[in-house]
């Protein structure tokens, strides 16, 4: 049923468009790694651990402010809204803020990706590849070097983000989803968007058009493997 939550899609999709964070990979066990790494920041200096943690926690919370707060479809500076929004809520300023994203939200966790990929999604795009499937990624996050980092870059023929410049909104509004959709080529009604999060990944598939799959422990990787090689 196009954008509806559930739990075995049908018929077979001609694009699955993947959420990263989350959805690609397992975000548990990446943050532990993170937040021992910034534990050790914080007992080895912990004015400069103390700043991080507050920077990074605010650019967290200014991303879920903004999904609630889109009030109008014009196009935003996602990554500058956010820093700013991070900046006024600590008083740190914007281009500090942007260092400390840049480093532990960007490039830290790349090294942890594969290890914390989801089991059967390699599975997952190989059978959608030889399907003639087309895979696309929709993140908030810069997505490319995660892509890169899961050794799954290869497989997608789109990536767009929430960052883009002709994006500039978050989920779940529904602005990437259907730049994805342009850019493949293909109807709402014919592609699966495979999130992680029902609040905002089923809400932007719903927006879109387009049938949501959310993966839980009742339904995952595996059965959406089995889903498209019906």
């Amino acid at each position: 049923m196009s954008g509806a939550l559930t739990e075995r899609p049908a018929p077979a999709p001609k694009a699955l468009i993947f959420d990263v964070d989350g959805t690609l990979y397992h975000h548990t066990p990446v943050r532990l790694r993170l937040a021992g790494q910034l534990l050790a920041q914080l007992i080895r200096r912990p004015r400069s651990g103390t700043r991080t943690i507050r920077a990074l926690r605010a650019y967290r919370r200014a991303l879920e402010d903004l999904r609630n707060t889109q009030e109008s479809d014009s196009v935003l500076d996602v990554s500058v809204e956010l820093r700013r929004l991070a900046s006024r809520a600590t008083g740190i300023p914007v281009d500090e803020i942007e260092r400390y994203v840049n480093a532990w939200m960007l490039r830290a966790p790349l090294p942890l990706l594969a290890r914390a990929r989801r089991a059967h999604v390699v599975e997952v795009c190989a059978a959608a590849r030889s399907r003639r499937i087309q895979l696309a990624a929709c993140s908030d996050y810069p997505a490319a070097a995660k892509l890169d980092g899961l050794g799954l870059s290869g497989f997608f023929d789109v990536v767009v983000t929430a960052q883009d410049a002709d994006v500039g909104r978050v989920k779940p509004h529904p602005r990437g989803l259907h730049i994805v959709l342009a850019r493949l080529g293909v109807a709402a009604h014919d592609a699966w968007y495979v999130g992680d999060r029902a609040d905002v990944d089923d809400g932007a598939a719903r927006a879109a058009g387009v049938t949501s799959v959310i993966l839980s422990r009742r339904y995952t990787m595996a059965h959406l493997l089995q889903d498209i090689s019906r």
